[in-house]
């Protein structure tokens, strides 16, 4: 695309606006002007023009952020659009919003390419207090501690009486803005219950609308150039706007950048996926009875809600079919370890349809009662004398208690006896009874949602890695990806034939028949690959083989030196890593493949990453299992390599993440050079130096 010549004018402006864009860069003597990024720049503002969506894998070091960027700016000023039209950057990790927020975004200030505020953080909603649930919330806990038995859900047995006061105090002074994560006192174990949320939110008739901490951040996203999302936002603004609900993002249309695009699939399966806590509803529809009896004991709410419906509540058409369903769901064997019962094919049993359809039609009715209640009060709530608005407000919070579980249980029920390709499955585990569908790909997600969408005047999709050993068809199919869309790869930028990837001299591999005696080998040779004294990262497959090793490795090394995830919240262990790599102590790193993500371990603190096996994932989760019965034979070539072929590539790249770094990775799985499908993973790893440990006669 970059090496064609721009078709149109508006790409001619574009094109001399990224020029004029890098020359301003250039003259900041610290940044250097690649011509790869320079032409990703113009590929994403073509991609924006000509609205032809763009998949770029852009490796690290290549600056694909400034470069996307630099050309979806490039797209918005050769507009000459009236309308405003911002970039929407949407990522998967906090660690790349603070990347740009604090280096990139700066970067383009100082070279005069933005104002310092063009650019906002978007959140969900769940991450702001909602000062009237919470002054609410605040009195119930009171009166709870005072009176024994007086709490009404589980939401409230999260809460700190204290904990809610103090929050809220410090809101009303001005000393806190709202933002959970701007929060540094004593916070309660879940703050879901006085955060914001869609069903609670009464918009601009709460009396504390004005100062509401959402919606004045809210307001600032309709000014910006740029907005800083994440995929579930982004995904969420879709699907409201297909629902005709209000979107998560305040503007009519907008660009669109997927960075660490290769997550975006798995987000959006988890978008399509309904939950039916059976279990949580059976606890809570018994406090329907408790509604009914304020109303009665109320004339005037009675009477609002009247004129609004007019028939009894009533929970005996709800709890009979309710219990026959858990008591047949009982009756269901599950597997020991997962808990879960899967319906091969998407199959339900029919007797299961059956009692599932006797709950639908009566729960239905009690969702729309309860509904039409909490419409009718809120209707008029503000109008109410204060004491009769206060049982108003309890009615309210009772009745939302029950919907929103009703409502997940009857969305699961239109996916579970829909004929639509999805995976359903039971879980079970002592008093927990959960029905779950999920799709089995993001396409199934993103075609309606994204690529069906006329809100996104542009879709590009950037992330270090996107192809497989197929290239891009594997990434491409499970995105749903148009047939127009281009795809491209930069190239590699970082001097990786200076650093070596080792192969280590192991005789047992991690198949299950070998398993054993690969743990023992290990034992031996993993702490002799270790320097004590520099940067090491270790990923592991598991958390029990994570858990195995930990003694293992203190007792080597010793308790201080050695940090292991699930030990400390990880932005604790990397500080800790840090601090003991700037002292010059050595660090060793412990975790699983999850900590491989959004790490940036730069020169010194990490110049040693040891993989213990290659990245295959085991399909116990009932997605892959219903794909893997779906491909048969073919689900290890076309979906559990191609994936583990993704995660380790994420993982060798840990080691470098600057121009100047230098160091090693070691890899205990000799499979990889073994096997044929372990020497294709080999060969689509970035050039290292392979050094691959002669075996030695045990």
């Amino acid at each position: 695309m970059s090496t064609e010549a721009p078709i149109n004018p508006r790409i001619t402006r574009a094109f001399a606006w990224v020029d004029a864009a890098y020359a301003k860069l250039a003259s900041n003597l610290d940044f250097v002007v690649r011509q790869q990024q320079k032409e990703l720049s113009y590929d994403v503002a073509s991609a924006f023009i000509t609205r032809v969506p763009l998949g770029a894998e852009a490796p690290t070091g290549t600056g694909k952020t400034l470069a996307y960027l630099i050309g979806a700016l490039a797209a918005t000023e050769s507009s000459g659009s009236t309308t405003k039209e911002p970039v929407v950057v949407s990522t998967a990790t906090k660690a790349l919003q603070q990347q740009i927020i604090t280096k990139d975004f700066p970067t383009l200030v100082q070279a005069g390419l933005l104002s310092e505020d063009a650019v906002t953080l978007a959140k969900g909603k769940s991450n702001y207090l909602c000062l009237n649930q919470a002054e609410e919330y605040a009195i119930l806990l009171e009166q709870a501690g005072a009176q024994e038995g007086l709490a009404y859900n589980e939401a409230q047995a999260t809460l700190a009486s204290e904990q809610v006061a103090e929050m809220v105090i410090a809101f009303n002074e001005h000393t806190w803005n709202g933002d959970f994560d701007t929060y540094t006192g004593p916070r309660p174990k879940s703050v879901i219950p006085i955060a914001v949320s869609t069903d609670t939110c009464i918009k601009k008739k709460c009396p504390h609308f004005n100062d509401c901490s959402y919606y004045k951040a809210r307001g600032r996203l309709g000014t910006a150039k740029v907005i800083i999302a994440n995929h579930d936002i982004v995904l969420m603004d879709l699907l409201f706007v297909s629902q005709k609900m209000e979107p998560t993002l305040p503007v009519p249309n907008y660009y669109v950048v997927f960075d660490e695009a290769h997550h975006l699939p798995e987000k959006a399966i988890k978008v399509g996926a309904t939950e039916a806590t059976l279990h949580t509803l059976q606890l809570l529809i018994p406090s329907v009875k408790g509604i009914q009896q304020l109303l009665k004991t109320t004339s005037t709410l009675a009477a609002l809600v009247n004129n609004r419906w007019e028939v009894e509540l009533d929970v005996l058409p709800v709890m009979q079919p309710l219990r026959d369903l858990m008591q047949l769901l009982n009756s269901v064997p599950v597997e020991s370890d997962s808990c879960q019962f899967r319906f091969a094919k998407g199959v339900v049993p029919s007797v299961i349809l059956v009692a599932v359809e006797n709950l639908k039609g009566p729960l239905r009715v009690l969702h729309a009662m309860l509904e039409s209640i909490v419409g009718a009060l809120r209707d008029t709530q503000d109008s109410l004398d204060p004491s009769v608005m206060e049982r108003a407000s309890e009615i309210i919070r009772r009745s939302i208690s029950v919907t929103i579980p009703a409502k997940a249980v009857l969305e699961n029920f239109v996916q579970l006896t829909s004929p639509a390709r999805t995976a359903k499955w039971l879980y079970k585990k002592e008093r927990v009874v959960s029905l779950h569908t999920s799709p089995l790909e993001g396409a199934d997600v993103l075609q309606p949602l994204l690529w069906n969408s006329t809100r996104t005047l542009g879709v590009v999709m950037a992330s270090a890695t996107l192809r497989d050993l197929g290239g891009f068809s594997r990434f491409a199919q499970k995105v749903g990806s148009p047939k127009q869309t281009q795809y491209k790869t930069l190239p590699y930028t970082f001097p990786y034939e200076k650093s070596q990837l080792v192969v280590a001299a192991m005789h047992a591999t991690p198949k299950p028949v070998e398993r054993k005696q690969f743990i023992l080998e290990l034992a031996l040779k993993l702490p002799k690959a270790i320097n004590s004294k520099e940067g090491t990262l270790i990923l592991f497959p598991s958390w029990s083989l994570l858990r195995e090793f930990t003694p293992r490795l203190k007792a080597a090394f010793g308790e201080v030196k050695v940090r292991v995830q699930g030990e400390h919240p990880v932005k604790m262990l990397l500080q800790s890593h840090c601090q003991a790599i700037d002292k010059g102590d050595g660090s060793i790193l412990m975790g699983v493949a999850t900590l491989a993500e959004g790490l940036d371990l730069p020169g010194t603190y990490c110049t040693h990453v040891i993989v213990v096996t290659l990245p295959f994932a085991v399909p116990n989760d009932p997605v892959e299992q219903e794909i893997a019965e779906i491909l048969g034979s073919r689900y290890f070539s076309e979906r559990s390599l191609p994936d583990a072929t993704t995660r380790l590539i994420q993982m060798v790249g840990r080691l470098l993440r600057r121009e100047s770094d230098i160091g090693r990775i070691t890899i205990f799985d000799r499979r990889l050079v073994a096997t044929n499908y372990g020497r294709q993973m080999l060969a689509n790893l970035p050039p290292f130096e392979k050094i691959i440990e002669p075996l030695i006669a045990a």
